[in-house]
């Protein structure tokens, strides 16, 4: 586990807000010199605490659909849970897959472009997977908070 300094959430902080900021500008964001910048943010990416950099593409404007779903298969053994989990991976629409306790297997963040895709997801292939026994579905209508990044001081070790 990643122990993370004063100096390490700041620059986590600015690079979840503004993921192409130049290392100069980092390092003056966070108060230290380019060199140690570089070596404490090539240290955060080697370690896994950045696992990469990407655009965050807002999915209404494209006229997407997101569904979440609810999956719940008729055993725990772990070859069923295996290729459940190998064509969720090959799976495009699905964007997020999380195991969970509850009573429910598995939470999916599932994208379609309209409800004909939407359709087939729920019609053709996630319930084709073998194992899958129930799945329930919520057509998400309107996100309220959709959060850039994780709360890093949660994560201080000093």
């Amino acid at each position: 586990m990643a122990r993370l300094d004063e100096i390490d959430i700041k620059m986590l902080e600015n690079l979840q807000k503004n993921g192409r900021m130049t290392n100069v500008d980092l390092s003056k964001a966070v108060g230290i010199s380019p060199p140690p910048c570089l070596r404490r943010l090539r240290y955060l990416e080697e370690n896994g605490v950045i696992k990469g950099y990407y655009a965050k593409v807002d999915l209404s404007v494209l006229g997407a659909i997101e569904v979440i779903c609810i999956v719940s298969l008729n055993s725990s053994n772990q070859e069923i849970i295996h290729d459940f989990l190998k064509q969720i991976k090959n799976t495009i629409n699905v964007l997020d897959c999380m195991a969970a306790l509850g009573g429910k297997d598995f939470i999916l963040r599932v994208v379609v472009k309209d409800y004909n895709e939407f359709d087939s997801i729920l019609t053709n292939n996630i319930p084709n997977i073998k194992g899958v026994t129930k799945i329930k579905t919520y057509i998400v209508i309107r996100t309220h908070k959709d959060t850039d990044g994780v709360p890093l001081t949660l994560f201080h070790s000093g």
